[in-house]
């Protein structure tokens, strides 16, 4: 970010010299308009020189703890299920810097993670199909595993008759074993009551910087997941004996995780970090040994708990 600032920054001065001169003589002008050229080309040499070095960081150089916890996608690939606890604070997607004084909790829903394809990166890379591995995954280092998850909500279930044109029925996430993101595609109605096929939906998707956490952007899809090979994991991420899930002391959280029957223990000893998502809110992860997902995620937005799956074996 900073390079692109810097190339802003010479643009904008010295475009206005160059606005500000435009009385000078020919003699002066010419000196000008070779001081912006000069400008620029260190501009963008500076860019490329930072580009150079922003290569994505080893799988050999994480932690040992995290290595334990590194998933193993056999285990992804078996669906798997998190409940998630929308906040409501009477904003739509503004939040106060400090604690939510008047936070209610709205009825939980129920998120299924299916795997859509699974293999290594590179083959992926190769590979031509519905999923576009192709498009997302040429960045990947060629001995790692890759994983593409589609997340759907199955509690309520959603009912045809109330989609509504440019509502998300789906969301696909393309990670690595490290669990870098690659890629993120919604798939969007294109008219209300739209069926999953290729006239009443729309495919969005982009590719995503390896070197940043994934983020749900503003939905309460559970996939805020740290990077376990960013600065920001690595600095934060702490081996605890107590208090590594926390969940929010609330009756209705407690209650509804009993009718919705999680069918693990949440753990006192294990792993968490905090890191900023790319909006800069925070994310608070607790994850379980044993676990290939997340435990617990807290944001701004929602409260997620791993309902059953995800273990690594």
């Amino acid at each position: 970010m900073k390079q692109y600032f810097i190339l802003v920054f010479s643009f904008f001065i010295v475009s206005s010299l160059f606005i500000s001169c435009e009385s000078l003589s020919p003699k002066k002008k010419k000196k000008i308009s070779k001081t912006y050229k000069m400008a620029l080309e260190r501009a963008f040499s500076r860019m490329e020189q930072n580009e150079k070095g922003r290569g994505l960081a080893s799988t050999s150089e994480r932690p040992q703890e995290i290595k334990r916890l590194i998933p193993k996608l056999k285990s992804l690939s078996r669906d798997f299920e998190v409940i998630v606890f929308p906040k409501i604070t009477g904003q739509a997607y503004k939040y106060p810097k400090r604690n939510f004084p008047k936070l209610k909790w709205s009825f939980p829903l129920i998120y299924r993670f299916q795997k859509r394809r699974i293999g290594k990166c590179a083959s992926l890379t190769a590979s031509k199909d519905r999923w576009r591995t192709q498009k997302y995954f040429t960045d990947s280092g060629s001995n790692q595993d890759c994983l593409v998850l589609e997340v759907k909500q199955t509690f309520p279930k959603i009912k045809r008759s109330h989609i509504r044109k440019d509502d998300q029925i789906a969301m696909r996430i393309y990670i690595d074993d490290a669990l870098r993101p690659f890629g993120q595609e919604y798939e969007v109605a294109r008219v209300g009551e739209a069926r999953r096929t290729k006239g009443e939906i729309d495919i969005v998707g982009y590719k995503l910087d390896p070197l940043r956490p994934l983020d749900s952007g503003f939905t309460v899809y559970p996939v805020d997941l740290p990077n376990l090979l960013s600065p920001d994991a690595k600095k934060n991420w702490k081996k605890v004996s107590k208090g590594a899930t926390k969940i929010p002391n609330h009756p209705f959280i407690k209650s509804q995780m009993k009718r919705l029957k999680v069918r693990h223990v949440m753990c006192q000893e294990g792993y968490k970090t905090h890191y900023k998502d790319f909006y800069g809110r925070k994310v608070q992860i607790g994850w379980c040994e044993g676990h290939a997902w997340p435990t617990t995620i807290e944001t701004r937005r929602y409260f997620a708990v791993l309902r059953n799956g995800a273990e690594s074996i």
